[in-house]
């Protein structure tokens, strides 16, 4: 099976499996997995995740075949999402007896969506990892964590000291959610849920919570935040989100009525999570003058208004 290699020019010459998108002016792999948008991959079937990709890759038909020709694997980035599907493929026979595990994984560390506890753990543990190892270069890290990948979504318990101040995190964020302090509206036309909190929530309750992939998070202190969920980034496979929607004509519009000292700011579309928010300097989301019921409208219209311009829309699937 092919072992991991850091993702350096040097590994062009040589037959090798990319999990995601190669670098601007590098050779193109030999095999490629993953779920990006404009990921070729003719070989491997697609999933919603990349180490679901793998999965489905190894199931294929030669893939035992395919894979001993290869001499070496990598990925251009650290993402936990590319961790597990570089396992799985250096790891064929323990990743297909723990495919149900490996995907509720990669669904919690690629989307926060968290479907069960050991997979809220799992996710938990990656944030707890960046904070406590020291370790910053992205080769390190794989060399450190793809030997322990396979265990830890055996018995994520025994890395608890990692993920337990996050998982506290999740457990009190779901008591405020399940409290009724929480008010959530969905609008199924737009594929958006509207979301006004007392508190901050961790992404995993707020993304559990929502029903779709557009998210309007509103706190009590008038700090919004507007984003398109990762999923509206890949090729996901299980719903089809509607197209992103571009939000800069909505922060412009929001700069018109904004009172206080700062800016709404809105990223690319094509960003793997794009949003709106308004910051004061910070750089994140900073409390606004303007009231709920204003953004929340604003919104609405702008997205609805969207919807019949083509010129504001993008998707990973256009053109396909």
């Amino acid at each position: 099976m092919p072992a991991y290699a850091p993702d350096t020019p040097a590994l062009d010459g040589r037959p090798h499996l990319r999990v995601g998108l190669a670098p601007a002016g590098r050779r193109p792999p030999d095999l490629a997995v993953g779920n990006e948008p404009g990921l070729e991959m003719p070989a491997a079937p697609r999933a919603d995740t990349a180490a679901a990709a793998a999965l489905a890759f190894l199931r294929s038909a030669g893939s035992a075949e395919r894979l001993a020709t290869l001499e070496a694997m990598t990925s251009a980035t650290f993402s936990a999402g590319h961790l597990f599907a570089m396992w799985a493929l250096a790891n064929p026979d323990d990743a297909l007896s723990l495919a149900t595990k490996l995907e509720e994984a990669a669904l919690a560390v690629e989307f926060h969506t968290a479907r069960t506890d050991d997979a809220a753990k799992i996710a938990c543990f990656f944030r707890g990892y960046a904070e406590e190892s020291g370790i910053t270069e992205d080769a390190e890290i794989y060399q450190d964590l793809l030997p322990q990948a396979g265990k830890l979504l055996e018995q994520p318990r025994d890395f608890d000291l990692l993920w337990i101040g996050h998982y506290t995190d999740i457990l009190q964020a779901n008591s405020v959610l399940n409290s009724g302090a929480v008010q959530i509206d969905e609008y199924d036309d737009l594929d958006l849920t509207v979301m006004q909190t007392p508190l901050r929530l961790d992404d995993i309750t707020r993304m559990n919570a929502a029903g779709h992939y557009r998210l309007l998070t509103v706190r009590s202190e008038n700090t919004f935040t507007l984003e398109y969920r990762r999923e509206s980034w890949v090729r996901y496979r299980s719903r089809r989100p509607l197209p992103r929607i571009d939000l800069r004509p909505l922060a412009a519009r929001l700069n018109m009525f904004e009172r206080a000292e700062g800016q709404w700011r809105a990223a690319a579309m094509t960003v793997p999570v794009a949003g709106l928010f308004f910051d004061a300097g910070t750089g994140r989301s900073s409390p606004s003058l303007l009231s709920a019921e204003t953004v929340i409208a604003e919104t609405l219209d702008h997205l609805r208004a969207g919807a019949r311009r083509p010129e504001w829309q993008w998707s990973p699937y256009a053109g396909r």
